[in-house]
């Protein structure tokens, strides 16, 4: 496994859990709105 293979790796797990926590915070704010209303 070469460091670049890695740095990639870990750059993807970043997006990943980013991406994540995106749609959590939408998700919730759309059931505030949504809750809200």
């Amino acid at each position: 496994m070469t460091f670049l293979h890695y740095v990639h790796k870990r750059r993807g797990m970043a997006f990943l859990s980013n991406f994540v926590e995106l749609i959590q915070v939408s998700v919730c704010s759309c059931f505030q709105s949504y809750h809200y209303q």
